[in-house]
């Protein structure tokens, strides 16, 4: 099966892609091998694209695709990951962001892989020509 592509970021990823929150038990209860089950089916149909957060079960979706790719070497090369890193808590206990490098390479380290695709590190940025507007709530 080919499945249309898109490039992003210099990188040609399928247009549909893996959401990886319900790895986290997001929408119901789920198994770190039915998560891996779908990582290996969406590699089989040709779905390139993995989305996740640091947030997702507080890094359980990464941890998740972390442990496939260690079982799979393999696919770092097939898979291409975005990761809205950066998404935290206040001392109030308020969602906010804090787009530094600690947060990002907490999210690397947990997927053991050194890049994700650069397309935003938290939910709320809003990209248009030549400018950037981050979300609305740093920490």
């Amino acid at each position: 099966m080919t499945l249309p592509q898109r490039r992003i970021a210099g990188a040609e990823v399928s247009a549909m892609g893996v959401g990886a929150m319900s790895f986290a038990g997001f929408y119901g209860p789920t198994t770190e091998e039915t998560s891996r089950a779908v990582l290996d089916a969406a590699r089989a149909l040709g779905v390139s694209h993995i989305d996740t957060s640091n947030v997702h079960g507080m890094g359980r979706s990464e941890n998740t695709i972390g442990a496939s790719l260690k079982q799979h070497p393999e696919a770092r090369e097939f898979f291409h990951i975005a990761t809205k890193a950066g998404i935290t808590r206040d001392a109030a206990g308020n969602r906010c962001f804090r787009n530094d490098p600690a947060h990002l390479d907490g999210s690397l380290a947990r997927m053991g892989i050194e890049a994700v695709l650069p397309v935003g590190w938290a939910h709320g940025a809003r990209y248009s020509p030549g400018q950037y507007v981050g979300p609305e709530r740093y920490c």
